[in-house]
């Protein structure tokens, strides 16, 4: 276990580190969404209730 005075100069780091880790999701959840298009990328198979990936979106496309 750290010492207290350890810890509290570790934990700013921490901090900044798991805002910038939730900022890159972020970013990546839009980007995904931007390039994903409903009923061809993804889709809900019949039988189910959640979305899934399909075989288009799971092979590599040109989006540029």
């Amino acid at each position: 276990m750290l010492a207290p005075s350890v810890a509290e100069e570790i934990a700013p780091a921490y901090q900044n580190a798991i805002a910038q880790t939730a900022n890159h999701y972020k970013v990546m959840v839009a980007f995904v969404k931007a390039q994903m298009q409903k009923d061809i990328d993804y889709g809900v198979i019949p039988g189910t209730k959640k979305p899934t990936l399909l075989k288009p979106g799971a092979e590599v496309r040109d989006v540029g």
